[in-house]
């Protein structure tokens, strides 16, 4: 492949440059040189080759090449997105898709892809596998091509060393360029202002406080239906996460985003330290007193809905800006859903479990199949311009957005979008998980005003825990041992914690056993192993 890389960067170098060859002479037939000019003007002819200059500057073929391309996030990608049209015309480089529209699967499309050993020329995808399949040689190995031809990239790893970090596989190279959300604030605790102001009371500030307002919300009829039916916290999560943020106010690491954490170097388990217990003991205490909705193991993804629009719900634990947008749409006179600060946990800390974190689980890379992998990674670079971010993150000028004060500014055809304006630039093939990094700022515009108040109280406060790496960079030796330990230890986990809050076992008679029953599981041995994977992350 090294070999290959030089040959075609000889090849390139013997070339034209794209960007104007300077003035030519002719010769007339009395024998005089005379200059070519457009209209006998030099100011014009200057004029008009910086303007060619300007057009070829992202130019990343001689000629017009097509790559094949898998990319099946949210649906198949699609050849007449008017985004990466406007990419070709820039770069000189089109896509065209490999997954077929009819397709609802994106794991099997993928699967089917690798089984059939003939990968697009650009994979976009989890880089988890990406690197993985590179191990066996699959994917071009980057770091070269990066240093050579895509200052822009190389530029963007110097500058933020913790994403190159994330994109380096266990041997040490890069195999993929990755995605990089923008903002940090993406959940956060919300009450009922309103009911909080019937009864005179103040948002709470401490595990105490919490739960005097949720005995109240339980007790004193905020919803004045004369009935004993409020439900004081309710959520939508999934099986422990539903209760990952009730748990970290008692130090407890429950929930799949804080599962795992680290002190002073040292990985943990959250399950297996001793905060668990405690927190368990008290989730436990409050369901059995009626704080917590009493299907909350059972109501599933409509909980939200159903607890606010039936007037029913008082505090929950959810995204900003679907949450928020409950307020004016339902038809409850006086209806205002507010997020709130985090309440201080048991040590006094005020602590936020999520984070929209710049380590993100997708991106692209090059298969080694690929015939044009000079020119691909100028593809991706053009992505780290100015031009190419604003591209991706705001669709096509005098379109989906204009320009004031030097800023992209959304139009109505975005902003007034029946479907919402996430899914109408989307339309445009804007904000693909493709390797790119996000602008906050297109989210700020349609951000309802209710969440964009609660993400400022959120950044501006930093109260956000440090994350665990996702996805870190295991041998295949590893990830095979990893997986196959963890299903066990899950399963156990899920069916235990779900047995405590019910009341069906008491979490002070069965934690040993439960502790008994992960170290049978082998969980020493997966702590081992993620300590191992996490030593290598950080160049340890």
């Amino acid at each position: 492949m090294k070999k290959f890389i030089s040959l075609l960067l000889v090849a390139l170098l013997t070339l034209s440059v794209f960007t104007g060859c300077g003035d030519k002479e002719k010769t007339n037939t009395g024998g005089e040189n005379i200059k070519a000019e457009d209209n006998n003007s030099k100011e014009n002819k200057d004029a008009k080759e910086n303007e060619k200059q300007e057009d070829n500057k992202f130019l990343c073929s001689e000629k017009p090449i097509t790559l094949s391309i898998f990319q099946f996030i949210q649906t198949p990608f699609k050849d007449d997105y008017a985004v990466f049209k406007k990419a070709a015309e820039m770069t000189n480089i089109s896509l065209k898709g490999v997954v077929s529209q009819s397709s609802s699967k994106n794991k099997e499309a993928f699967n089917l892809m690798v089984v059939s050993g003939d990968l697009a020329d650009i994979v976009a995808w989890d880089r988890v596998k990406i690197q993985e399949l590179a191990l066996d040689g699959a994917f071009t190995e980057l770091d070269d091509l990066i240093n050579e031809h895509a200052p822009n990239i190389k530029a963007f790893f110097e500058a933020h060393p913790d994403i190159k970090k994330h994109a380096t596989a266990s041997d040490g190279k890069i195999y993929h360029i990755p995605y990089i959300p923008d903002g940090e604030a993406a959940e956060a605790w919300f009450i009922r202002q309103d009911w909080l102001d019937k009864l005179g009371l103040e948002q709470p500030k401490t595990i105490d406080e919490l739960h005097d307002v949720l005995v109240a919300f339980r007790d004193q009829d905020p919803n004045g239906n004369k009935k004993q039916d409020e439900i004081p916290f309710f959520t939508r999560g999934t099986n422990r996460n539903r209760l990952a943020d009730f748990a970290l106010l008692w130090g407890a690491h429950v929930g799949a985003s804080n599962l795992w954490y680290v002190e002073d170097g040292v990985v943990k388990f959250g399950p297996y330290e001793k905060e668990f217990k405690d927190a368990y003991v008290n989730l436990a205490k409050w369901y059995e007193e009626g704080l917590i909705d009493k299907e909350i193991y059972t109501r599933g993804k409509t909980a939200r809905d159903y607890a606010l629009k039936e007037n029913l719900g008082g505090m929950t634990h959810d995204w900003f800006g679907s949450t928020s947008g409950y307020n004016g749409k339902v038809d409850i006179e006086g209806f205002k859903f507010v997020p709130f600060a985090p309440p201080a946990n048991v040590n006094g800390e005020i602590k936020e479990r999520s984070l929209r974190s710049r380590l993100h689980w997708s991106g692209w890379g090059i298969a080694s199949t690929n015939k044009h992998p000079v020119e691909t990674i100028k593809y991706f670079d053009f992505f780290f311009t100015e031009e190419g971010r604003r591209l991706m993150n705001f669709g096509i000028e005098d379109d989906t957005y204009t320009m004031q004060d030097g800023k992209p500014i959304f139009t109505d055809k975005v902003l007034k979008a029946e479907e919402g304006a996430v899914a109408a630039i989307r339309k445009y093939g804007c904000q693909l998980a493709t390797g790119f990094q996000q602008d906050f700022n297109y989210e700020k515009q349609w951000m309802n005003p209710v969440a964009y108040e609660g993400v400022k109280l959120y950044s501006e406060n930093k109260y956000f825990m440090e994350q665990f790496p996702s996805g870190l960079p295991y041998t295949p030796d590893e990830k095979r041992r990893f997986s196959e330990l963890f299903v066990a230890i899950e399963t156990s986990l899920e069916e235990t914690t779900q047995k405590w809050v019910l009341g069906g076992e008491d979490v002070n008679s069965g934690y040993d056993s439960f502790i008994k029953t992960l170290e049978n599981f082998g969980v020493k041995e997966l702590i081992e192993i993620q300590q191992t994977a996490y030593d290598r992350y950080i160049g340890k």
